[in-house]
């Protein structure tokens, strides 16, 4: 399958993230949609490459992350 963002109104798959040291490690928490899961990988390795980057500029070990995912529907038939 093709997945584009063309259109800036479109909703995005990845909403948010929140960091947090807890322990002495940085964790992190996201919100993502399901609706393009054929993206979910590279997601993912955002994710990983920001923590890591974040950990290491903090001077703190990467720690834990949770995803929530939710669905977005326009409408429902």
């Amino acid at each position: 399958p093709d997945v584009r963002h063309e259109d800036d109104e479109e909703q995005k798959c990845l909403r948010e993230l929140h960091f947090f040291i807890e322990d002495g490690l940085l964790h992190c928490s996201g919100f993502m949609r399901a609706q393009a899961v054929i993206i979910f990988p590279k997601n993912m390795h955002f994710i990983g490459t920001v923590m890591m980057d974040l950990a290491e500029a903090l001077k703190v070990q990467p720690g834990s992350y949770t995803h929530f995912v939710t669905n977005l529907v326009e409408r429902r038939e």
